[in-house]
């Protein structure tokens, strides 16, 4: 049995508490005009009732009522059905009728009607159905041209999930006051062992006048509108509503944080969800490239809209982002809600795009000869095995079916020559060879960390970016994980994904795991997980970040605390809860439910984590009792924002002077200038007072100097 700390406990708790705070504040613009649980009359007509399904103040003695949950209306032998019914008719239809007329009046004020612009109809049914608002037939599945009192279903229909009918083209059909909806349920044939109608009736309010947020808003309009389809490129407009935080935000304030040109496309997602990422370039009036800032992240040109989809926290890939931050890679996305044209889609994270940029990916394009040639280079580890790449020559695992294939992102397919090809994968066949010699080991270990915080089941295969410097600015290879962590924190059984124990590396290094795939982890991963310098490096950053269960539960708490007015305008769009989405691990009945399943997952994946890290303790050691040699390690995070470590080896007692200089050569800071023992010492730098841009640290000890380059980034 888990035993968590009185900490946990006590964060549970709290979680709890303000779940009840988002079921009482969190409200909607949805209207239940007719819930499932909503009274109705029924009846088994023996014989045509005129103005059953019109007529509001029927008389209506001899109809039976069904109220309270789970609100359906019919029977079932078998008794699967059974767990829907609240009223069971098997004695008045069941071998006797086909027909049976619903009644459920309700009540509308002019004020809420003027403010309804969309209406939905939910119904579970078996066999057919017609559905009347007023007397105006508005939906109907399986049903006759001519209905009357002796009519019959026209083919069978089983009942499974609620489907939804969008009727909102019948909202003049509802009037200020009293209202009726009337169902006409049919069975195919009166010796049928089961018959069903479980239905409810939905009204939404107008975004323009009702919608309310705690976050900002995005709206997008694609030029005259048109559809933003997959791989289909639109030029548009981009507006911000960004109040602040802890401020209301309406459709009806004005735009204060960004305005301008874009190109908008369409990124489907691997499951086809109807809820999609989009990549955006910000545009000038003339159509120019533009670098901005958007809701305070730093300034760029290409960004990401990411949907949470069938993560219903809506806060997975937001954690992540948030410890990636943390560790000093890029900004931590943003949660917005999006319109695009004029259709609520949302809400969504705002992402920084993985392009070269001077505050996201920091290198120039590539030359055709000498140093410039060498460098900068951007590649990628996707599931597109058919877009424009190279394949490595070293399998995965003996007779894989797929080699690992590199994709070009920068220079992109049509940009890049012949030469820089050549040179770039003469330089990966070197590097897959001996992959300590030429890795950026710092970056590899963040890497690590953060995918297996999250037991990201697409990691080391998929959401994978490598890049490279010129020669003369860094010579290694960098790795960087995309964001994308839907599928992680316990969101999914594939790969074991669920489950808390366990190194993801290991598990999809196994070619009996992944053989039936077609993504594989590169050999030189597994290689690198064995070396001493890397368990090293993977167990002294892991202490140094203190990702521990305090820290990571803080996030998922202001997480919560952030959505917990917004979430339901999420979920009235999208009304994915209590729903299995592929590939789940865990199905909540509420939000709550689900939030509460992550929140505990990563709680006991951080204990794990925390346990199966003293494994590499020894490595450790024995670097620090065998300093054979003076040297200076690569910080790390690098990039880095605010904060990086700094290692260094005595082989004797020196004296040690380690100063920061900017790139114009002058001095930031001394961060070492005395006499210091034998072994290994680290020292973190604050960088939080000084700009973005390259900075350069140099260590003098007796008669050994060296200087490492490190990169800031705000």
């Amino acid at each position: 049995m888990k035993i968590w700390s009185i900490k946990a406990m006590v964060n549970v708790i709290i979680l709890f508490l303000m779940s009840l705070v988002l079921s009482a504040n969190g409200e909607g613009l949805t209207v239940s005009l007719v819930p499932v649980d909503a009274e109705k009359m029924v009846i088994v007509p023996p014989e045509q009732i005129d103005g059953w399904n019109s007529e509001i103040n029927l008389v209506d003695t001899l109809w039976t009522s069904c109220a309270g949950n789970p609100g359906g209306i019919g029977f079932d032998t078998s008794g699967e059905y059974l767990k829907y019914i609240t009223l069971n008719i098997t004695e008045q239809m069941q071998g006797r009728r086909t027909t049976c007329y619903v009644r459920a009046k309700f009540s509308l004020s002019s004020a809420v009607l003027n403010e309804l612009d969309y209406l939905t109809f939910g119904i579970r049914f078996d066999d057919g159905f017609i559905a009347y608002i007023n007397g105006v037939e508005v939906a109907s599945a399986n049903a006759p041209l001519n209905p009357n009192y002796r009519s019959s279903a026209s083919q069978p229909h089983e009942a499974q999930s609620m489907l939804w009918f969008d009727i909102s083209n019948h909202l003049d059909k509802l009037q200020a006051g009293e209202n009726l909806l009337a169902l006409h349920g049919m069975n195919v044939q009166s010796s049928s062992p089961d018959f069903l109608m479980q239905f409810e009736l939905l009204a939404r309010k107008n975004y323009q006048n009702n919608f309310v947020s705690d976050l900002p808003i995005m709206i997008i309009n694609s030029d005259g509108k048109v559809p933003v389809n997959a791989n289909t490129i639109r030029y548009g407009s981009i507006g911000i509503i960004n109040n602040g935080a802890g401020k209301n935000h309406k459709l009806t304030d004005s735009i204060n944080d960004h305005s301008g040109r874009l190109v908008i496309t369409q990124n489907s997602t691997a499951y086809d969800y109807p809820k999609n990422h989009f990549f955006i370039t910000l545009k000038d009036e003339q159509e120019h490239t533009q670098n901005a800032s958007l809701l305070g992240m730093p300034a760029g040109d290409e960004w990401v809209l990411y949907a949470p989809y069938n993560d219903k926290t809506l806060v997975r890939t937001a954690l992540m982002g948030t410890v990636a931050h943390h560790m000093g890679h890029g900004s931590a996305p943003q949660l917005c809600h999006l319109f695009l044209n004029d259709d609520y889609i949302g809400l969504y994270l705002l992402m920084e795009k993985d392009n070269p940029h001077p505050n996201r990916i920091n290198i120039e394009a590539p030359g055709q000869e000498g140093d410039a040639l060498t460098g900068g280079y951007i590649l990628s580890l996707q599931k597109a095995r058919s877009a424009d790449g190279f394949d490595s020559t070293i399998e995965p695992f003996r007779n894989a079916p797929y080699p690992i294939r590199y994709l070009y992102n920068f220079p992109g397919p049509e940009a890049i020559t012949q030469a820089q090809k050549e040179y770039i994968q003469s330089y990966m066949n070197s590097f897959e060879m001996d992959v300590l010699k030429s890795i950026d080991l710092a970056s590899a270990v963040d890497y690590f960390l953060l995918n297996e915080v999250a037991k990201n089941v697409d990691a080391y295969r998929d959401h994978t970016i490598l890049y490279k410097d010129r020669e003369s600015v860094n010579s290694r290879l960098f790795i960087k994980s995309v964001l994308d962590f839907n599928n992680s924190c316990g969101n999914t059984t594939l790969y074991n994904g669920d489950q808390v124990e366990g190194w993801q590396l290991s598990l999809l290094s196994q070619a009996a795991t992944v053989s039936g795939d077609s993504m594989f982890v590169p050999l030189w991963w597994q290689q690198l997980f064995h070396q001493v310098e890397f368990t090293r490096a993977l167990y002294k950053r892991w202490n140094a970040l203190m990702l521990s269960e305090d820290f990571v539960v803080e996030k998922i708490d202001s997480l919560y605390t952030l959505l917990q007015n917004d979430a339901v305008l999420n979920f009235e769009r999208w009304p994915v809860i209590a729903k299995p989405i592929e590939p789940y691990a865990h199905v909540g009945e509420t939000y709550d439910d689900d939030f509460d399943f992550m929140y505990l997952w990563m709680i006991d994946r951080l204990d794990w984590i925390g346990t199966a890290m003293e494994d590499f303790a020894s490595s450790v050691d024995a670097k620090e009792t065998h300093v054979s040699a003076f040297g200076l390690e690569q910080n790390y995070p690098n990039p880095f924002n605010p904060q990086t470590t700094i290692s260094y080896y005595l082989p004797t007692s020196s004296h040690v002077v380690l100063r920061i200089y900017n790139v114009r050569g002058a001095l930031v800071s001394e961060l070492v200038n005395n006499n210091q023992l034998a072994g290994e010492h680290t020292i973190q730098w604050d960088a939080r007072n000084q700009p973005s841009g390259i900075y350069l640290y140099e260590i003098i000890a007796d008669k050994f100097s060296q200087t490492r380059r490190m990169l800031l980034i705000r």
